[in-house]
């Protein structure tokens, strides 16, 4: 009779999960469909309220001037690896931003960034770099 009742907790207690794992995904599911954001949501003026991450890169203020040109601010730094991977003929740029006050550790082989950081990456492609269809 012992063995009965623990099968009977151990289905009960498969039941109970299953039950709320359907919740949590349907309640994320919902979650997901409210935080969707129409076009009109996207095109309203955003502010850098330090509440991360952004909607648009722009918003991070990590370029001045002419968006075309990608002329970086005085506050990112220019750094290069010691390899490269080949990026299809793109002309690479790298920087990085450490919030004021705060600095990057080298422990070792090991670096560690301080929170807030931001690896940048530019790529620009040559002119007359034939475009992927579609």
């Amino acid at each position: 009779m012992k063995s009965k009742n623990l099968g009977n907790r151990n289905w009960i207690f498969t039941i109970s999960h299953l039950m709320v794992g359907m919740i949590f995904f349907f309640s994320c599911q919902k979650q997901v469909q409210q935080e969707s954001l129409s076009p009109e949501t996207v095109l309203e003026e955003e502010t850098a309220d330090g509440i991360f991450p952004y909607l648009r890169l722009s918003t991070y203020g990590f370029f001045e001037g002419d968006i075309k040109n990608l002329k970086p601010v005085a506050d990112l730094i220019f750094y290069q690896p010691a390899s490269s991977l080949f990026t299809d003929n793109a002309f690479k740029s790298r920087f990085v931003y450490i919030p004021e006050g705060e600095k990057a550790q080298l422990e070792g082989d090991d670096l560690s960034l301080p929170l807030g950081s931001v690896l940048v990456k530019k790529l620009l492609l040559p002119s007359g770099f034939p475009q992927s269809p579609g």
